[in-house]
């Protein structure tokens, strides 16, 4: 693996994944597949990324895998399903995974309990998180809630109280972004949450310049006239 720049403490790395270990049993990482990592559990053991196909006339497929850094770097095929589930994001105390599927037709947030161990997996019941669609993920730092992008452009806060029955709130509207500032909003890394969840980073397009479309007509008459200039 290459050098990683961006830590367990900030929890999303920028890395590749790409051949880094064996993987769980006798299963070969799919070829024409490439992989986004979204983020890093805070005890620095796990990476999770994502695994999506790429190839021409395929509908969209996605599914969760981890890296197991105290296992030498093993992969692990987390989430197996028909759907496209993508944005993995660790609860910061490690026992929760938050993601995104479209196993309802619609792109949505959900909720799974996380087991380490020495098999780790997903436990227990899916939680369905937000309700208008969603594209990226953020936890605050002391758990209690998520953030996400939904599909009208607004950024949504949950509250969420963990437990072995966790406890999930309605989602609140905070603020809607730009069309050309949720351009640059790329799954979990594309906007971020202050340590005291006060502050929220997220894209701006500051620039008021506008793109200019110069249609050129009768130009080969204006070349030959150039041309012979040039002569």
């Amino acid at each position: 693996m290459n050098a990683t720049v961006v830590g367990p403490d900030s929890g999303a790395p920028f890395c590749p994944v790409c051949g880094l270990g064996e993987s769980d049993g006798d299963e070969a990482l799919p070829e024409d597949y490439f992989q986004l990592p979204t983020d890093w559990s805070h005890d620095g053991r796990f990476i999770a990324y994502t695994n999506t196909s790429f190839a021409v006339n395929v509908e969209l497929k996605g599914d969760v895998w981890l890296i197991d850094i105290a296992r030498g770097r093993r992969v692990v095929h987390l989430i197996r399903t028909p759907f496209h589930e993508a944005n993995p994001a660790f609860s910061p105390d490690g026992r929760w995974l938050a993601f995104t599927s479209n196993e309802s037709g619609r792109t949505e947030v959900y909720l799974q309990a996380f087991e380490a161990g020495e098999s780790p997996r997903l436990v227990g019941e899916r939680h369905l998180v937000s309700k208008r669609g969603a594209v990226s993920i953020r936890w605050a730092r002391d758990g209690k809630e998520l953030f996400y992008l939904a599909w009208d452009g607004r950024l949504y806060v949950v509250p969420i109280m963990l437990s072995l029955k966790p406890k999930i709130g309605e989602p609140a509207p905070l603020f809607s972004i730009s069309l050309e500032a949720r351009a640059a909003i790329h799954g979990v890394l594309g906007f971020d949450v202050s340590a005291d969840g006060q502050r929220l980073l997220v894209p701006v397009v500051t620039s008021s310049e506008k793109s200019e479309i110069v249609v050129m007509q009768n130009w080969e008459a204006a070349l030959q006239r150039n041309r012979g200039k040039i002569n």
